[in-house]
């Protein structure tokens, strides 16, 4: 056997490393693992033993990693990841892709879509990670995201654009029918709008020079789902992309509050990492997704 190979702990040993090092936590290693706790506790053990250093600190139930544990951690994370970018590569068989994208761009766009890619490639088990936080690539073991702003983000990260910004204002037809055009005899003021996260309405109100009606009666959410959701339910007018809402223009739960557009330079973006270039599998859905726009 290789030399390099008999100086390394067993791969089993690694493996519960790798997960207890991310949890931080006995109970749920075990659980991710299949194992008990105390099969999870003695491989920890073992591996301490081979490496004759202490990787955890352990103190009243709650564990810690090491200066050590801190380093090898990082290393064996760094070399399971290549593991798994090298089978993605070579493997048509890894069918486990991970998809990052934020919430609303998931619930509004990306779901009622997934139809299409799952009849058209049952082999690939397409897992749909919908955060608001940006995904980091190793650490949340994405494979590929979609991300919103402007390039670059990143030198190890390969992006395209999917869709450019293009804001439209949507309302009720009832409620628009009840106060009227919101751009006619100051009809605005009886309006509520309704904000997310973007802060669209003062430079749309100054696009529209409409930005010196006076203004009490706003609603503020964290996600523009629920924006658009409020205005569905008649509260309101939202700011939101064209393209969450065509299905419900289409069938005319929502009308057009304003004919003016709000463009902007940013934008929603395909990322994946440049080492996963070959990867078929995500070719895949990239491809798929830049065919539905």
């Amino acid at each position: 056997m290789n030399k390099y190979m008999n100086s390394l702990p067993p791969l089993s040993a690694l493996q519960t490393f790798e997960v207890v090092s991310r949890h931080l936590d006995f109970e749920l290693a075990s659980e991710e693992l299949g194992l008990t706790t105390l099969a999870v506790v003695n491989e920890i053990n073992f591996l301490e033993n081979e490496l004759r250093t202490h990787l955890f600190y352990r103190n009243y139930g709650k564990i810690t990693l090491t200066e050590n544990g801190k380093y090898f951690a990082q290393c064996v994370h760094y070399a399971f990841n290549k593991i798994i970018e090298a089978t993605n590569v070579i493997s048509p068989h890894t069918t486990h892709i991970t998809l990052s994208a934020p919430p609303t761009f998931a619930s509004k766009w990306l779901i009622p879509k997934l139809h299409i890619f799952t009849n058209n490639h049952n082999n690939i088990n397409l897992q749909i990670l919908a955060s608001g936080q940006l995904s980091n690539f190793k650490e949340d073991l994405v494979d590929i995201a979609i991300r919103y702003g402007t390039p670059p983000f990143g030198t190890d990260l390969s992006f395209e654009l999917l869709m450019k910004d293009n804001f439209i204002s949507v309302v009720s037809p009832k409620l628009k029918a009840k106060y009227g055009k919101p751009d006619e005899n100051e009809n605005l003021r009886h309006y509520t709008l309704l904000h997310d996260l973007l802060k669209l309405w003062p430079d749309y109100l100054c696009l529209l020079n409409l930005n010196k009606i006076d203004r009490q009666n706003d609603i503020y959410f964290n996600q523009t789902s629920l924006a658009i959701d409020a205005a569905l339910g008649g509260q309101g007018i939202a700011i939101c992309h064209s393209f969450f809402v065509k299905k419900e223009i289409e069938a005319n739960q929502l009308v057009y509050a304003f004919s003016t557009k709000l463009t902007r330079e940013s934008g929603f973006y395909i990322v994946y990492p440049k080492s996963s270039l070959n990867n078929k599998n995500i070719q895949k859905i990239r491809d798929w997704l830049i065919s539905l726009v």
